[in-house]
């Protein structure tokens, strides 16, 4: 059963490349990761589309900074978009956890995914599989709340080691 409330308080960021698959398996994740897992989610295409007068840059990075997981979505050529470049970039800087997440299928699975987190630096990461057409949560909830921990004590770490320097 899922929950009823964040009480983790538990911030996820995803990242897609900006076309219309990944669009689409992006709004739905955040959607079910909002509404069914009550999870504090930020995506762009839900986020800054209905707010005018934005920096929406700015935005994007402030949300990748207050985030515990950024779920970077994968699929052939996700590499190539500058901004989810970017953004795992900025989250690798912030010490925030990364969690690809494959939405390709399944016969074109291994060789595009491995292929694309070499490119993006991040092919020591396991990824995990998923379509909005045949949705399985139980390994991206649990991955999400381990990797939310994970980004917290990072955080706490550098943040204590910051203040030794400091003084």
């Amino acid at each position: 059963m899922p929950n009823t409330k964040n009480i983790k308080n538990i911030k996820v960021f995803i990242s897609y490349r900006n076309i219309p698959h990944s669009k689409a398996e992006g709004d739905f994740l955040a959607t079910q990761l909002r509404d069914v897992f009550r999870y504090d989610v930020f995506i762009d295409t839900l986020e800054l589309k209905t707010k005018g007068g934005v920096k929406w840059a700015e935005t994007i990075y402030e949300n990748i900074h207050t985030s515990d997981v950024l779920i970077v979505l994968l699929e052939q050529e996700t590499h190539l978009s500058e901004w989810v470049q970017r953004e795992v970039d900025v989250a690798r800087g912030a010490h925030v956890s990364i969690l690809p997440i494959a939405i390709v299928e399944q016969e074109e699975l291994s060789k595009i995914v491995r292929d694309v987190q070499t490119k993006l630096a991040i092919s020591e990461m396991q990824f995990l599989n998923f379509t909005s057409s045949d949705p399985h949560y139980p390994p991206i909830l649990e991955s999400i709340e381990s990797l939310s921990k994970k980004t917290r004590d990072a955080q706490k770490a550098w943040s204590d080691q910051l203040l030794k320097l400091r003084y």
